[in-house]
């Protein structure tokens, strides 16, 4: 019969507290082998306790700004049939404009994209990015040349990392 053992909930306290936790610091922390940790794990895994994934760090995203573009399209609520999601559909289709497609992939980061209710835009898409004529080669190559796009208005906040902070 198999030795029962807390060593599974010892793992997820500790990735609670420590999330960025690898298995050899995991291995450390709690007092175990490697190996024990990398068994475990894995088990959890296959239950669906825990997920491997990837960090982005910090550094990475420090150099970047956010965006806001807001797009005003031709839906008119009034006359549009009840179960019309053309909002939705834009919404989904530049959003994965945005993560397949290579030419915008490698200098634009997807944040978010939301259908508006009332004021004068229609939708308001995130992006984050580190260079803003990129985010200006999106919009206007690629979104106001979609159907329904009237017209667009982009915002963008500037870091508050700089030499005087």
């Amino acid at each position: 019969m198999p030795k029962k053992t807390h060593l599974p909930q010892q793992i997820i306290a500790y990735l609670r507290r420590h999330p960025t936790a690898d298995r050899r610091r995991l291995s450390e922390a709690l007092g175990v082998s490697y190996q024990a940790v990398q068994k475990h794990l894995r088990r959890m895994e296959e239950r669906g306790d825990v997920s491997s994934a990837f960090l982005v760090s910090e550094r990475w995203d420090a150099d970047r700004h956010e965006f806001w573009i807001f797009i005003e399209t031709r839906f008119d609520r009034a006359s549009a049939e009840p179960d019309s999601d053309y909002q939705r559909d834009l919404c989904r289709s530049i959003s994965e404009q945005l993560s397949n497609d290579p030419e915008w992939a490698a200098d634009l980061s997807f944040v978010d994209i939301r259908v508006l209710l009332g004021g004068q835009w229609d939708i308001v898409l995130r992006l984050s990015s580190s260079d803003a004529d990129a985010v200006g080669r999106f919009v206007t190559r690629y979104l106001r040349s979609l159907p329904g796009v009237v017209r667009t208005s982009t915002a963008w906040a500037l870091s508050d990392e700089g030499p005087d902070s």
